[in-house]
C-alpha cells in the first residue's frame, strides 16, 4: 500500500483475487531422537532432522494509492528450501550438601539453503470492491531458472549452551545461571546472476539468568533475563532490494511475574521488556532496511479454571507500550509505535461438556486486537477488531482407537476487517470459515 489514506475493508464475501492466482505448498519433515541413561541421574541425548519445502505460485496483491487508484502486478515464484538440524547434549542432577544442582549442556547446528526464481509482469488496474478479471499477464522481468531455481541464501547457525539450576530450601528457591554462545553465518545471492550479494558472520556469547521463588505450595514468583542472536530478515517483494537479507540482529528480554496453580484453577501475571532492531520498507525510497530499534514494555495476565463441573474458561490480556528508538534522520520517528504492534490484546475462550452426550464438548472464543499503525511516522492506522468463533469436538472410540472429531467456524458473524499490517502490507481477516478434522491414536 502506498499513498495517503487507508482503503475501506472489502466485504468478507468478496474475493478480489484473479482467477489465475494459485499457491502450491509441499513440506516434508523427518526427525529422529535418542536418549541414553548412562548413570542413575544422568541422560545423554542426540537428535536430528531434515525439512524440505517446495512452493510454486502465481500471486497478485492489489496496491492501493488514494491518489492514483488501485493497481496490481503478477509475481511468479518457484521456491525451494532445505534445512538440516542436529542437537546433542547431556542433563543430570546431583546435590552438594543442602544445595541441589540440575545441569544441562548442549550444542545445536542448523543449515538452511534457499533456492528461488521469480518473474514480474507489468501493472494493471484493478479494484478491491468491483474486481474485473484480466488475462494472466506476461512477464516483463525474469530472474533465475524456474525448472532449477538457483541458490539465493545459505544460513548456518551454531550454538553451545551450559546452565546450572541451583535449588535452595528444599528447592523452594531455584536460581539458574548459564551462558550460551551463538554464531550465525549467512550469504545472500542474486536470483538473476547467482553472484554473492551480501555476507554476514556474527557471533555472541550471552549470559542466562533465572530465579524462581515458591513461598507457598501453589504460588511461584519468577524472573529471568536472556539475549539471543537471530537471522536477519529478508526484503519483501514490494521493496526495490527484494530478496536481500539483512544482517543478523540481537534481542534482549527481561521478564518477571507470578503464577498461581491448583487442580481446578490458575492465574498468572507478568511484566516484560523486549529490545530488538526495527526493519521495514521505507515509504519514499522503497528500500527494506534496518532503521533504529524498538522497545516493547508490556503487562500480561491470564486466568483459567473450571468454575462449574464441565465448564472451563480461559482468558488473557496484554498491554503493550512499544516505541521506536534511535531512528534515522536525527530520530525522526523516535517515540512512535512500531508498525503492526497493537497496544491491547484480549482473548476469552470457553468449553462446555454436554452432559446428555458423553464425549461432546462445545467451544467458543472471542478475540480482540487493538489499533495498529501501518507506517513508522504513525500517520496511517487500521482500527481495532473483534472476532467470534464457535466449535465442537466429539471424543469416541473407533475400532478400538481413541478418535476425536472436530468442527469449528471462524468469524461466525462474517465480519470484514483488516487483521494486521507489516512492511506496508495489509492482511484482511479470515471470512466465515468452516474447519473439519479427525484425529486418531494408533
Amino acid at each position: 500500500m502506498t499513498g495517503p489514506g487507508v482503503p475501506t475493508v472489502p466485504p468478507a464475501t468478496h474475493n478480489y483475487a484473479q482467477s489465475w492466482t494459485y499457491s502450491n505448498l509441499e513440506d516434508t519433515v523427518g526427525m529422529v531422537r535418542a536418549e541414553y541413561d548412562f548413570l542413575p541421574a544422568w541422560t545423554a541425548y542426540v537428535s536430528g532432522g531434515a525439512h524440505h519445502s517446495n512452493e510454486h505460485g502465481d500471486y497478485s496483491s492489489p496496491n492501493y494509492n488514494a491518489d492514483m487508484g488501485t493497481t496490481a502486478y503478477r509475481l511468479g515464484v518457484p521456491r525451494k528450501s532445505d534445512a538440516l538440524a542436529a542437537e546433542a547434549g547431556v542433563r543430570g542432577h546431583f546435590a552438594t550438601g543442602p544445595v541441589t544442582h540440575q545441569i544441562a549442556a548442549g550444542a545445536a547446528y542448523t543449515h538452511i539453503e534457499d533456492r528461488s526464481a521469480y518473474d514480474f509482469s507489468g501493472t494493471y488496474p484493478t479494484s478491491l470492491y468491483d474486481t474485473a478479471q484480466v488475462p494472466r499477464p506476461a512477464a516483463v522481468i525474469t530472474a533465475g531458472d524456474f525448472a532449477d531455481p538457483p541458490v539465493t541464501a545459505r544460513t548456518m547457525m551454531k550454538s553451545v549452551a551450559v546452565s546450572d539450576t541451583l535449588g535452595f530450601l528444599n528447592d523452594r528457591v531455584l536460581f539458574t545461571i548459564g551462558a550460551r554462545h551463538q554464531q550465525i553465518h549467512q550469504n545472500g545471492y542474486s536470483s538473476a546472476t547467482s553472484a554473492l550479494t551480501d555476507s554476514y558472520d556474527d557471533s555472541v556469547t550471552t549470559p542466562i539468568f533465572g530465579l524462581v521463588v515458591k513461598p507457598w505450595q501453589n504460588v511461584a514468583f519468577y524472573a529471568n533475563r536472556s539475549e539471543a542472536l537471530a537471522k536477519g530478515e529478508t526484503a519483501p517483494a514490494d521493496a526495490v532490494n527484494v530478496g536481500q537479507t539483512l544482517a543478523p540482529y540481537r534481542t534482549k528480554q527481561v521478564e518477571f511475574g507470578v503464577k498461581y496453580d491448583t487442580t481446578r484453577m490458575g492465574a498468572s501475571f507478568a511484566a516484560y521488556q523486549i529490545e530488538k532492531p526495527t526493519a521495514y520498507t521505507d515509504a519514499d525510497t522503497r528500500i527494506f532496511s534496518t532503521n533504529g530499534n524498538q522497545r516493547h514494555r508490556g503487562l500480561e495476565a491470564s486466568v483459567y479454571g473450571e468454575p462449574y463441573r464441565g465448564v472451563r474458561l480461559i482468558a488473557g490480556a496484554s498491554l503493550i507500550k512499544a516505541e521506536q528508538l534511535d531512528t534515522n534522520n536525527g530520530g525522526a520517528t523516535d517515540g512512535n509505535r512500531p508498525v503492526g504492534v497493537p497496544a491491547f490484546l484480549f482473548n476469552l475462550g470457553a468449553e462446555y461438556d454436554v452432559p446428555m452426550l458423553t464425549g461432546l464438548t462445545l467451544t467458543a472464543r472471542y478475540v480482540h486486537t487493538g489499533k495498529q499503525y501501518l507506517d513508522a511516522a504513525n500517520t496511517l492506522s487500521i482500527s481495532s477488531w473483534n472476532r467470534f468463533d464457535l466449535g465442537a469436538r466429539y471424543a469416541t472410540s473407533v475400532a478400538g482407537h481413541d478418535t476425536t472429531l472436530r468442527a469449528s467456524v471462524l468469524n461466525v458473524t462474517n465480519k470484514a476487517y483488516w487483521a494486521s499490517t507489516m512492511g506496508g502490507y495489509l492482511a484482511q481477516g479470515t471470512p466465515r470459515t468452516l474447519l473439519l478434522s479427525v484425529t486418531s491414536d494408533f
